[in-house]
């Protein structure tokens, strides 16, 4: 959807100022996506039982 909106964008308010809100958009939205409490935990992983990694439990 951003980009349809882009080249109106440019039209409207110029390079600069269009490139200046995406640079801004690009560095802020990931700052306030890290401050929202339940993505503090993507990075943890859980600790499981020896010998229970990945694919543990499936069927062969």
């Amino acid at each position: 959807m951003g980009l349809v909106l882009i080249a109106p964008a440019v039209d409207a308010f110029g390079t600069r100022a269009v490139l200046a809100v995406c640079a801004l958009t690009c560095f802020t939205a990931p700052a306030v996506a890290a401050l929202v409490p339940s993505a503090r935990d993507f990075s943890h992983r859980s600790e499981t039982p020896s010998g229970a990694g990945r694919g543990a439990g499936r069927a062969a």
